[in-house]
């Protein structure tokens, strides 16, 4: 007997059943034959004869897994990778109402331009970051050796005696000038030495007088020590000696008269810092190759200067730029004609940094004004530079002879000084101090209230020896005119301000004219101030001053940089305050008692007065606001703005992590 097949289950019947009609779906009754796909070659004649949403959903999906493709493989390599600097690029500041004479870092500089540019193409020994001495808690200033292989240190006299007179310093191995040449000893006391001429830097001029370099006993050695028996300590010189060196090669061993006048002091292409000055330079605002000489001069004026990226690098961080531009404009606003204007260049897209100091002279343009014109990004920073008055108490011109010097008599100006509301007059221009931080010097940190409650009846109290009445006041109540006279005769004072910060000397004049005591201003340079003050020919002087550390001396010291002999008479407890600055100087601000005893001279004999602080306005692109550079809170001196500024970049590449 034949045996019977087994016979198929039901489910085995119907999903044959559904696998058959499920192919012939498939091949036959699909929009798209899927015979098709058996045979590549006529793959794209069926996706063409496909109805338009199914090529549209099929060109979805394709699109689809293409981009999560790239998502995946985007994301693999930005996790291997990171994004760093890559070199090249153009840098572009423009600077307003700027000229440049020379660029000689050991001249003194006629123009911010000219410290600007030296900044970027010379390097200095070590730079000196300073506190906030907004803020001043007793904080030492940090010290970064540039051509120096470690920061300076002091070394003793020969009797091993005053640690603060010698400053012992040493070279890197192997730095360079630009032209391939070592910087060398030989190239220190040169630069030195021009420093201390007439028209030498004036930040380091009247300091460097009392001093001398010469070579140490090694290699790349060298100290600064007193040039006679008489200089005595000085703990502050370690923040002051930081000068930068220029070649003595190139410049032929010239003179300050032969470098301020000679063209390699225009044209300084042997540098040391990040960049160089070509001779000749193509000029970045036209197509044409030809090259032309830097600076470009457009309408008889230097219009552009270029510096080169410097193929010597003195530092293991290299700038990544190109070149660093500088445009100098004739105005704020585009008035149309041929002048350069900040408003154009930014039009142009040919601006990426801007600053400059606030002051009254320039509220037409405001800051928000400013941004509104060149629609770049801002930020306004206090500094570390304080406008103080000064008062010649050994004043003997005019008719304020013997009684200027009077107590009373400063105390009525210092007092009206220290209750005035400045912010009606340069409110938005300066960062002004609180009345508690007006009378003492800020390096002490200490804060006081001096009575200053109706200073006008204190003066009119004030009697000679012979019990008559020294001062009277008139008011000239039609014209509104207050008149401050001595024995009955209006004195003559003279208000000694600097020529670049006019307006901040009309400010203190107007103010003086309404306390009654008028005024006329004699406007002098920064580098003849010095000689100014020695000369005791003011009664008042506007002096910004760039606080050092905690020292008193370097500003009302005989060897100070900013203020000379002007409490040379005053006496401390029988003691010439100038010997209890030197005392507590030399003590490297360690002699409490001298410190107790100055803090009470100031306090009572109403010397000077603190005003406010300088405030700066930066301005740049968002192409650097991208780079995510952070702008300090405060400056210190106008050059740190310049210390990260080359190391701004316009190109990045990624490299494995």
């Amino acid at each position: 007997m034949l045996a019977m097949p087994p016979k198929k289950s039901f489910w085995q019947k119907n999903l044959k059943d559904i696998y058959a009609e499920l192919l012939e779906f498939l091949q036959h009754s699909w929009p798209i034959n899927w015979s098709y796909f058996i045979q590549p070659n006529r793959l794209a004649k069926s996706v063409i004869l496909a109805p338009y949403y199914l090529k549209a959903g099929l060109a979805v999906s394709i699109i689809g897994a293409i981009i999560s493709v790239s998502f995946l493989g985007s994301s693999v390599y930005y996790l291997l990778t990171t994004e760093v600097a890559d070199k090249g690029g153009d840098f572009r500041e423009v600077v307003l109402g700027q000229q440049i004479k020379r660029l000689n870092p050991v001249l003194q500089a006629t123009s911010e331009l000219e410290t600007k540019i030296n900044n970027l193409l010379f390097h200095p020994l070590y730079r000196v970051e300073f506190p906030d001495f907004g803020n001043y808690t007793g904080q030492d200033p940090k010290i970064t050796p540039i051509l120096l292989a470690d920061e300076p240190t002091w070394g003793l006299d020969a009797d091993g005696t005053n640690p603060y007179k010698i400053l012992k310093f040493k070279l890197k191995d192997n730095i360079k000038w630009s032209d391939n040449t070592p910087i060398t000893i030989d190239d220190i006391i040169y630069s030195f030495e021009r420093i201390k001429e007439e028209g030498g830097n004036s930040e380091f001029r009247q300091v460097f007088l009392n001093y001398e370099v010469i070579a140490g006993s090694g290699d790349g050695e060298f100290e600064i020590r007193p040039n006679n028996a008489t200089v005595g300590a000085n703990p502050q010189l370690i923040y002051l000696a930081n000068f930068t060196p220029i070649s003595e090669k190139f410049y032929n061993s010239g003179k300050n008269s032969e470098l301020a006048t000679g063209p390699k002091s225009l044209q300084p292409v042997v540098s040391s810092g990040y960049f160089t000055f070509p001779q000749l330079t193509k000029d970045p605002d036209t197509n044409s190759n030809q090259e032309v000489q830097n600076p470009i001069q457009k309408n008889f004026q230097y219009s552009t200067v270029v510096l080169n990226r410097n193929s010597v690098q003195n530092l293991p961080e290299e700038p990544y730029l190109d070149r660093y531009i500088f445009k100098i404009a004739d105005q704020i606003e585009d008035k149309g004609g041929d002048k350069i204007s900040l408003q154009g260049e930014s039009n142009q897209k040919k601006v990426d940094f801007f600053n400059r100091f606030l002051s009254p002279s320039n509220n037409q343009f405001s800051s928000s004004k400013i941004s509104e014109i060149t629609r770049l990004k801002q930020k306004v920073t206090p500094t570390n530079t304080y406008f103080s008055l000064f008062l010649n108490i050994q004043a003997s011109r005019g008719n304020l002879e013997g009684y200027f010097i009077n107590q009373g008599l400063r105390k009525y100006l210092i007092c009206n000084f220290i209750n005035h509301d400045f912010g009606n007059e340069i409110g938005e221009s300066v960062d002004i101090l609180p009345t508690q931080k007006r009378l003492l010097p800020l390096q002490f940190g200490q804060d006081y209230n001096p009575d200053c409650t109706n200073p006008e009846s204190a003066l009119l109290e004030q009697v000679n020896t012979r019990g008559s009445k020294i001062y009277t006041i008139t008011n000239d109540e039609r014209n509104n005119i207050k008149q401050v006279q001595i024995f009955g005769q209006n004195p003559e004072i003279i208000l000694l301000a600097l020529q670049e910060f006019e307006a901040f000397g009309n400010v203190v004049q107007n103010i003086l004219q309404q306390i009654g005591l008028p005024s006329s201003i004699r406007y002098v340079d920064a580098s003849t101030i010095e000689s100014e003050l020695n000369q005791k020919n003011y009664h008042i002087a506007l002096i910004p001053t760039t606080l050092l550390n905690g020292n008193l001396y370097p500003i009302f010291g005989l060897s100070g940089r900013n203020i000379s002999n002007i409490t040379q008479n005053e006496r401390v407890e029988g003691r010439k305050v100038e010997e209890v600055l030197k005392t507590y100087s030399d003590s490297n601000l360690q002699d409490k008692a001298s410190k107790d005893q100055l803090v009470e001279f100031f306090k009572n004999q109403f010397i000077s007065v603190n005003l406010f602080r300088t405030k700066q306005e930066i301005n740049y692109s968002s192409r650097v606001n991208n780079l995510g550079q952070n702008f300090p809170d405060y400056l210190t001196f106008n050059s740190e703005l310049y210390l990260t500024l080359p190391r701004y970049y316009t190109q990045t590449k990624r490299q494995l992590r």
